[in-house]
């Protein structure tokens, strides 16, 4: 017989004090001793307040995770070979916190296609990790893994309607305003800190590539690359999605990303918004913008002078690109992948095993991943990213709303940037895109006839 909402509230908050004075008894005894028993006593305390909250506002927590976890991205607690950083901690601790109602059965996410092909993706990759050349790491990535797919379940047992999932759509919009308001401080400082290298070695006049929160400007634009898009389809919804005031703010957003994506420099985020922005006008048949975008892009391109040499050294054939040790690191890794071939050489490790040049990641989808994970996480990768494309189109098609819209050509063009990167191994842009996706789906079960699953407990 299940409990009564008042009484799980009495186990939750009884459990939650328990903790607070179990963790402060066994820190004060130990503390003389080791200064590591105070930051066990303090994350302690923590994961206590953040279980709290969890428990009785789990929109909030949420909410504050995808706030957050953009202005997290290079703030480290432990270098090599850990890595630990801000951003990982977090995501431990919605892993810790939602892994008892997964155990329980208490998402009712569990009937969807894309949780299906993901526990698979996860269980093949596992079996990767069991021969990596270094279990340690392969291990604490595949645990970024298994925080993304509870992750989506969250999303999904959490966006039960509408008005949730339109203030998560919200959020993730929101979230660009502190990386751009840092951004401009690095544009106007030059600060090191939010800045990467400057390219006037390289091209002889002065580039300074804007990375704001993120841990390096091609990060920043390929975020950027979802936060513009997604503004535009929400502002060009054909139904009344938000309101007037909330287009204004949509206005507003677009005009304080749009510059920090040009001066991020970044040619796979300039891309991959142009490839997204392309596909939203289309998805919405908008053709007069269609129309009219190219020769606005033609004149903003006449004005700046230095997006036409950022793309001289691809122009240009006599003179060396990035392309170039592209190909040099692609027939490298292929090389190394016939090594390894059915199981590969274990999630994370790419840079030590392939070892080309200064530690290069991968800068491909596709190669990274036969690298790392061989046929076997490959396959099991494919069929995932399939059947997400295969859901998406199907949502774009039965409910075309600009989140459905939007999501399906961020996706789109974020699968097409792969060719040349990876973006998909960039924590804050794959966080941020199962999010999206997650909304998408949570939407589309609220459609009369599609099974919702079953209701949590919670």
């Amino acid at each position: 017989m299940l409990l009564s909402l008042r009484t799980r509230k009495g186990i939750v908050i009884f459990s939650i004090i328990l903790l607070i004075l179990i963790s402060a008894a066994v820190g004060k005894a130990l503390s003389v001793s080791s200064p590591w028993i105070n930051f066990a006593l303090l994350g302690g305390l923590i994961f206590a307040y953040i279980g709290g909250i969890f428990f009785f506002h789990r929109k909030l927590i949420l909410a504050l995770y995808l706030l957050a976890i953009v202005n997290l991205d290079y703030l480290r607690l432990m270098n090599e070979p850990f890595n630990v950083t801000v951003d990982i901690l977090f995501s431990l601790t919605l892993v810790l916190l939602a892994l008892p109602l997964l155990l329980t059965r208490r998402f009712r996410w569990h009937l969807a296609p894309i949780q299906k092909a993901f526990l698979l993706y996860l269980a093949a990759t596992l079996i990767c990790v069991l021969f990596s050349i270094d279990p340690l790491v392969s291990f604490k990535r595949w645990m970024r893994y298994a925080s993304y797919y509870i992750l989506i379940g969250l999303f999904l047992d959490t966006a039960r309607d509408k008005a949730t999932i339109e203030k998560f759509s919200l959020v993730l919009i929101c979230s660009a305003f502190v990386p751009c308001l840092i951004g401009y401080y690095g544009l106007l400082t030059q600060s090191p800190s939010y800045t990467s290298a400057n390219l006037f070695p390289v091209y002889g006049i002065d580039m300074v590539r804007i990375k704001s929160t993120l841990s390096h400007a091609n990060t920043f634009g390929l975020y950027l690359s979802i936060i513009i898009p997604l503004s535009i389809g929400f502002l060009l919804g054909r139904e009344d999605y938000w309101k007037n005031d909330r287009k204004l703010f949509l206005s507003g957003t677009l005009l304080i990303t749009l510059p920090l994506l040009y001066y991020t420099y970044s040619r796979i985020g300039w891309i991959s918004t142009a490839i997204i922005i392309f596909l939203v006008l289309v998805f919405h048949k908008r053709w007069r913008l269609l129309t009219v975008t190219p020769w606005l892009l033609g004149f903003l391109i006449w004005r700046m002078p230095t997006f036409i040499t950022r793309w001289s050294d691809v122009i240009d054939p006599m003179q060396p690109d990035s392309l170039d040790w592209r190909r040099g690191l692609y027939a490298f890794s292929l090389k190394k992948f016939t090594q390894r071939p059915v199981f590969g050489s274990g999630p994370g490790t790419f840079m030590d095993y392939v070892a080309f040049g200064k530690g290069y990641s991968p800068h491909q989808l596709w190669i990274g991943s036969l690298v790392e994970v061989g046929l076997v996480g490959t396959l099991a990768m494919a069929i995932l990213l399939v059947i997400v494309g295969a859901q998406l189109i199907k949502y774009a098609r039965k409910q075309p709303t600009p989140l459905n819209l939007s999501a399906l050509a961020i996706f789109s063009g974020l699968m097409f940037v792969s060719i040349a990167g990876d973006p998909f191994n960039l924590p804050s842009i794959i966080i941020y895109l199962w999010a999206l996706i997650s909304l998408a789906t949570a939407e589309f079960r609220l459609l009369p006839g599609e099974p919702p699953g079953k209701a949590a407990l919670t």
